[in-house]
């Protein structure tokens, strides 16, 4: 594998996600690539601009996703060799597009226990990518899978 790309969101799923792209990486010699993708901005989607406090608090909280995956790949070094990427768009659409654009041969996210209506209602990231993406998908699961 010469690309391994971990999708992260900060939530507790992602220690797993780091864990097993960390070793599917180290494995193979590959590179790692952390993605974050931030949810699109309102403006890029159609809506009127709102207020410049609400555009800072948007913009800051960019930065903040930004500066914390670079801080997971930061911690990942000097062992292997990694990178951080954040991105804004739509998840699935966003994460497709950098498995491309990477040709990444592995991509890593979380899947996070959700209640059968949320489930119903917003689907997941996970089952959306199942279709759509081209390449290996490792899901690895928010709370340990029992032996029983």
């Amino acid at each position: 594998m010469k690309r391994v790309l971990a999708c992260v969101d900060h939530s507790d799923v992602t220690a797993a996600v780091l864990a097993q792209a960390a070793t599917l990486a180290r494995l193979s010699g590959g590179r790692l690539t952390l993605l974050h993708v931030a949810p699109a901005d309102p403006e890029w989607v159609g809506w009127e601009p709102g207020p410049q406090s609400v555009r800072d608090d948007v913009a800051a909280e960019l930065r903040e996703a930004h500066r914390a995956t670079q801080a997971l790949a930061d911690a990942l070094r000097p062992e292997l060799d990694v990178e951080a990427l954040c991105v804004q768009g739509p998840a699935v659409e966003e994460i497709v597009a950098m498995a491309q654009k990477l040709e990444a041969d592995v991509v890593v996210i979380g899947a996070r226990r959700r209640g059968r209506l949320a489930e119903l209602f917003a689907g997941s990231v996970a089952k959306s990518l199942f279709r759509r993406i081209d390449r290996p998908l490792l899901v690895v699961p928010a709370e340990p899978v029992s032996q029983g």
